[in-house]
């Protein structure tokens, strides 16, 4: 039966492609765009990249990178002592014991014996780019 010569009781909906007519506000559709926008920017911003046991953030992923290329060594060689220092407070000092740690992709603190790790000849570490606990 054609929709316009039905005789049922429950009305049923149109099922063809229909348009209210109004549009959209253009403030909501900037306000939306930006939303978008942000939520993109933050998905991309927590992209991972693994080096061994470490899954670190873009900006970590690099400096460990230019650090590993400085020295010559492969980023692996390079977070296994890092990940292994650790520098106690004698006693008589007033600060918290320093090692290296990740939390959620970032290096928040490490300990770097230059002693043994870093040859004469490297260059300057560098630390730019490398996000910071508030």
């Amino acid at each position: 039966m054609a929709a316009d010569k039905s005789n049922s009781l429950i009305r049923r909906p149109d099922t063809g492609l229909t348009s209210t007519g109004r549009r959209t506000s253009p403030v909501i559709t900037r306000m939306t765009q930006d939303v978008l926008a942000r939520a993109r920017a933050a998905e991309l911003s927590q992209a991972r990249f693994r080096i061994g046991d470490y899954e670190l953030r873009g900006p970590d992923y690099r400096q460990i990178l230019r650090w590993a290329e400085a020295l010559g060594k492969a980023p692996e060689e390079l977070l296994a002592p890092l990940a292994a220092c650790r520098v106690e407070p004698h006693p008589w000092e007033d600060w918290k014991a320093v090692s290296f740690k990740v939390e959620d992709g970032a290096i928040l603190s490490l300990a770097w014996d230059l002693d043994r790790s870093r040859p004469p000849s490297a260059p300057p570490l560098r630390f730019d780019g490398i996000s910071r606990p508030r």
